[in-house]
């Protein structure tokens, strides 16, 4: 499937096209999408090893794309433009429910999420040194975690990879909780949480029960972060 999506895109380089859409809108019960980031990284370096990537531009028309970090990551390989024709979908849909001010139009809000994400990307961007969207766009400055080398050799070639992980097969399937590191990052999710006023009233009351509670739940806590994913990294 992967080598047929970067043969189609050779061909249309080679047919004289300068963009190639890469889109998941036609996705169905016979049609199942490949994810976003590796269909955009497998077609990317596809075609620089066939000397044709300057030739043309990527644009990733997906519904997967919706928080800063998924944008980023599209961009590092290789998406000069994207379009998350999902979230827009949903904050017009959103606005058509009251969910919104009546004085905000659709349009606005829609205008105002493409604005926080430019914003979001060029805050990325800062941290790392990088000023322009050219310089960053196929820069790859990211580690992978918890992919096979062979799945890296392959797609995401140049992306530094120091634990081994899932193959090409596996990374197709749903994901698994521990894979979907961006979101629980980003707003420090924790699964059977319990207040930190809570364990504050526990140690001053010196109430063992409630001590053990805590350290139990914290012990279970979800993979937000990179040391929970591998087996072997010790948990709070």
């Amino acid at each position: 499937m992967l080598d047929r999506l970067c043969e189609r895109a050779e061909a249309a380089v080679k047919g004289g096209y300068n963009i190639i859409v890469l889109s998941d809108r036609q996705i169905g019960p016979d049609r199942i999408a490949i994810p976003a980031l590796l269909a955009t990284a497998a077609v990317h370096h596809h075609l620089i090893r066939k000397g044709l990537r300057t030739s043309v531009g990527l644009v990733v028309e997906s519904g997967e794309p919706r928080e800063i970090h998924h944008f980023c990551c599209l961009a590092g390989y290789g998406a000069e433009a994207i379009n998350p024709y999902l979230a827009f979908d949903t904050l017009t849909d959103m606005h058509m429910r009251g969910e919104f001010p009546k004085e905000v139009d659709a349009s606005e809000i829609v205008y105002r999420y493409i604005k926080a994400v430019g914003k979001g990307i060029l805050k990325v961007m800062s941290k790392m040194g990088i000023s322009t969207y050219q310089s960053y766009c196929g820069g790859q400055i990211f580690d992978a975690i918890g992919l096979s080398s062979g799945l890296v050799e392959k797609y995401f070639f140049g992306t530094a990879s120091n634990i081994e992980g899932v193959g090409l097969k596996r990374s197709l399937r749903k994901p698994s909780p521990a894979i979907m590191q961006p979101s629980a990052r980003t707003r420090s999710w924790r699964r059977r949480s319990i207040s930190a006023a809570n364990m504050l009233t526990a140690c001053a009351a010196k109430a063992m029960p409630g001590r053990r509670m805590w350290s139990r739940r914290c012990s279970m806590r979800c993979a937000a972060t990179a040391r929970n994913v591998t087996a072997n990294s010790p948990r709070w």
